[in-house]
């Protein structure tokens, strides 16, 4: 919840509204939805902000991005026909 106030409201990334819990899909729901369209997953990652100062790097925000085992929230996954 703070991660979505400080990207909806502090830092203004992506518009007020933008999330909504109800519509979340897990990696493993989307999983299965790929399944049914033919797809299988290949890989998944979690995505991480750091802010500068606790390991971040020097991005224009100020800290920086890096992969994860952490899929709760943050994540991209690779598909591929099955």
């Amino acid at each position: 919840a703070l991660a979505i106030l400080a990207a909806e409201r502090v830092l203004a990334w992506v518009p007020p509204g933008t999330h909504d819990f109800g519509k979340f899909l897990t990696p493993e729901e989307l999983g299965v939805l790929a399944a049914r369209s033919g797809l299988e997953m290949r890989e998944a990652a979690g995505m991480t902000y750091t802010l500068r100062g606790l390991g971040g790097g020097s991005a224009a925000t100020g800290g920086r991005w890096y992969l994860s085992d952490d899929t709760s929230v943050n994540y991209i996954i690779s598909f591929s026909k099955a």
